[in-house]
């Protein structure tokens, strides 16, 4: 029997907010790994240094200071651990992502669009998407749809389009299509790509 939605979403606050080595589900080092990418990690990937604190200090004052010191987002417009929309990751699970409530834990999500959505979801064992083909005009209502196991994963790149506000996402080689970024596209895409590419390295430590 599938759960509720108050069911649903009280199962992922409480995995979101344990510690991952906690829990009884696979790839718990690979959590981890996603986490310190995104949070403890965050200053490092996206450029923040002190010469930018002292600019922001300099120009923008303290609210921009304040924001320096605070986790920051991989990915603009892809959200991640506690910042993760719950009623509208139970929407897609009941409406396509075949998600295992009982080993899957939500690290990355994006959701916009009724008509032509554009949505991804990274858990701890799966890629789902459900996007826009491309960024051709022709292509906003084909979308496409599907999975992949994090574990079959050998090959992962992105394209931001600045004119269309979207990241194209190519997957073992393969085009799987494009999700609406309306900021910081090409740096997302580049962070997209940089966590991606680490985990593919690291996947040997991280799976399992």
């Amino acid at each position: 029997m599938s759960a509720t939605k108050e069911e649903f979403v009280k199962i992922m606050e409480q995995r979101i907010g344990a510690d991952p080595n906690q829990l009884d589900i696979p790839n718990a080092r690979l959590v981890k790994f996603v986490n310190d990418f995104v949070d403890t990690e965050g200053s490092k990937y996206l450029d923040y240094g002190l010469i930018n604190w002292g600019i922001g200090i300099l120009f923008w004052g303290i609210p921009l200071a304040f924001r320096q010191i605070t986790p920051k987002a991989i990915v603009h417009e892809l959200d991640h651990g506690k910042a993760i929309d719950l009623d509208k990751l139970y929407a897609a699970h009941s409406e396509w992502i075949n998600m295992d409530i009982n080993r899957e834990i939500p690290l990355l999500f994006h959701k916009i669009g009724a008509m032509s959505p554009s949505c991804v979801l990274l858990t701890n064992t799966t890629l789902y998407y459900n996007m826009p083909r491309s960024k051709k005009s022709g292509d906003a209502k084909q979308q496409t749809m599907g999975k992949i196991d994090i574990a079959d994963i050998t090959q992962f790149d992105t394209k931001p389009h600045s004119i269309m506000d979207m990241i194209t996402l190519t997957v073992n080689n393969n085009e799987i299509g494009a999700f609406n970024c309306k900021k910081a596209h090409g740096k997302s895409a580049n962070n997209l790509r940089k966590l991606f590419q680490s985990l593919i390295m690291k996947k040997n430590s991280l799976l399992g």
